[in-house]
């Protein structure tokens, strides 16, 4: 009887019968050794360079948070540093930075409109509600509202964009 194992991550993946194989005939990926009973949430692997079988942790599906984002682990391999089951939690600063960047790059799509050939070129009504617009944007850091979505996390308020704008209709 032999077992045989992922060539590429060593897993056990099941057993097999041969019944008329030389020694000289077996793969590399087919071990003769029977491995242990299998530990709930850990895969056993044969660690080739020690002859044996080892259970490992395995982590494959665990989902949580990695460098602030959601992250779900599909290898086998160990969780990498950083990982955290908690959803990260930003500071009061942390969340003025991160409207500040948000802010800037929506500032940065209307630009176009500054421009004086493209300024000239909308009516009254436009020109206010850009200037409008962009001033809502520059005094939101210190004036943003949060708002609690479905998943209990709370978002800022956005500021709405006039209702003529199409970012698609700026050419970059």
């Amino acid at each position: 009887m032999y077992w045989s194992i992922d060539p590429n991550t060593s897993e056990l993946i099941g057993k097999i019968v041969l019944t008329s194989a030389r020694p000289e005939d077996i793969p590399g990926f087919l071990i003769t050794t029977e491995p242990p009973k299998k530990k709930k949430g850990y895969a056993i692997i044969y660690n080739i360079d020690q002859g044996k079988w080892e259970q490992v942790k395995d982590n494959r599906g665990v989902t949580g948070f990695l460098d602030g984002c959601e992250y779900t682990h599909k290898e086998l391999l160990p969780l990498p540093d950083g990982f955290t089951k908690e959803r990260p939690q930003m500071s009061e600063e942390e969340m003025l930075n991160w409207l500040r960047q948000l802010r800037n790059s929506f500032l940065v799509m209307t630009d176009w409109f500054m421009l004086a050939d493209n300024f000239n070129k909308l009516s009254q009504e436009q020109a206010d509600d850009i200037q409008d617009y962009r001033q809502a944007l520059r005094d939101w850091p210190e004036t943003y509202e949060l708002k609690e979505n479905e998943h209990g996390i709370s978002w800022p308020i956005l500021i709405k964009a006039p209702s003529w704008y199409e970012i698609d209709d700026i050419p970059y």
